[in-house]
């Protein structure tokens, strides 16, 4: 750890929430998402180079136009197979936060959490949605905690630590980010106990943080934010459980 001036308790403790998030068995509703960018010279041959022929290498010079920078931003899903890439002219606040809405709207649109992990580079933290979207936008879908290095670290350690933050993007409450279609159950879910024997039941259905009851309300309302969720699915799952629910119109 040379690179490091000072192992404290709070790095370590830091380093094995994240150790243990990589050990989490994967999950689709909650993807862990590595995510880094980096600037890139864009590059024209100066002369043009000469093609392999048998026997013989494919031979180019060394020498090279500079066509200026890009920017290039890739997120990587390692238990889910997929990797997402972004070119942009820039890096900036605003980049990264429209590269943040895309993970948001387009990859992950059925996740129900998306853990982020990413390096503290200045533009990786929540002021840069707000500033971007605006501060109830930002919030509607945002939460950050920060996971890694110390804060002491944070100004001094090279961009290859990449320990720092893990933003955990809740997606059924952004309802800025894509308008989700809500189903609504008339139920006789009346009290917390209730709720404790249908849990496992509607998480398996259309999984955790999906979902709620308002047993307050006098027809024990069950509201769930999961547009591939299927009405009958829910219906007749809440009935082997020993309950009913009707469709709200």
């Amino acid at each position: 750890m040379w690179c490091i001036q000072e192992i404290t308790e709070e790095y370590r403790t830091r380093m094995y929430r994240l150790l243990d998030l990589y050990k989490q068995a994967y999950d689709p509703s909650q993807p862990m998402v590595c995510m880094d960018e980096k600037s890139k010279q864009l590059l024209e041959d100066s002369r043009q180079p000469i093609k392999a022929k048998p026997g013989k290498p494919e031979k180019y010079d060394y020498e090279y136009k500079r066509k200026g920078t890009c920017n290039i931003f890739v997120a990587v899903a390692p238990k889910a197979g997929m990797r997402i890439v972004k070119v942009t002219d820039t890096r900036t606040k605003e980049d990264f936060a429209y590269f943040i809405e895309d993970l948001v709207g387009k990859h992950f649109r059925k996740a129900t959490c998306i853990q982020l992990v990413l390096d503290n580079l200045n533009t990786h933290f929540e002021g840069s949605l707000i500033q971007t979207f605006g501060k109830r936008k930002a919030n509607s879908c945002l939460c950050c905690r920060t996971i890694g290095i110390s804060q002491n670290f944070i100004n001094h350690t090279p961009n290859y630590i990449t320990l720092s933050i893990i933003l955990k993007l809740i997606l059924h409450q952004r309802k800025y980010f894509e308008k989700m279609e809500t189903k609504q159950f008339k139920t006789n879910i009346m009290c917390g106990s209730c709720i404790v024997k249908v849990t496992p039941v509607l998480n398996e259905i259309v999984g955790e943080n999906s979902w709620k009851v308002d047993t307050q309300n006098s027809k024990k309302i069950l509201t769930v934010n999961r547009e591939d969720a299927k009405e009958n699915d829910i219906i007749n799952a809440l009935q082997k459980a020993g309950y009913k629910a009707e469709k709200l119109v």
